[in-house]
């Protein structure tokens, strides 16, 4: 369920909670997530399974030279909860309305090696990174 812009203020606090404790590979910080929401670089969805929210996803359109994808940026539901499974379809809805060709996310989650395959994902790229030396 899409979080409207007009209700965003109420519902990202308890999403932030989550977010906080996020692993953030690419450094970026809760307020990054929230400023790509309010000005519309990125959705906010609630994940609902009979009624009751059980996560969210974080999803922004991305550009690459060969066409649109949808991103997962991120994603946080309860550990009895499929979310790939459960709302499969309704991403491949989501990014065929957007005219994206691809479903894309990343991970520091090496567990996600094993789990992606099921759903369909491959690994598009590895990267790896240094810090320049001083």
């Amino acid at each position: 369920k899409l979080v409207e812009q007009s209700v965003l203020g109420e519902v990202w606090p308890r999403a932030r909670t989550v977010v906080t404790g996020m692993a953030r590979g690419d450094g970026w910080l809760p307020e990054d997530v929230y400023c790509a929401l309010r000005s519309g670089g990125a959705a906010l969805y609630l994940v609902e399974v009979d009624g009751a929210e059980v996560g969210f996803l974080v999803l922004r359109t991305l550009h690459d030279f060969d066409g649109h994808r949808l991103h997962i940026w991120l994603l946080h539901a309860r550990s009895d909860v499929d979310v790939m499974a459960e709302f499969s379809d309704e991403l491949d809805r989501m990014a065929r309305s957007l005219q994206a060709t691809r479903i894309t996310f990343s991970t520091t989650r090496r567990g996600w090696e094993k789990v992606a395959p099921r759903y369909q994902f491959s690994v598009r790229e590895t990267v790896f990174e240094r810090k320049v030396k001083s």
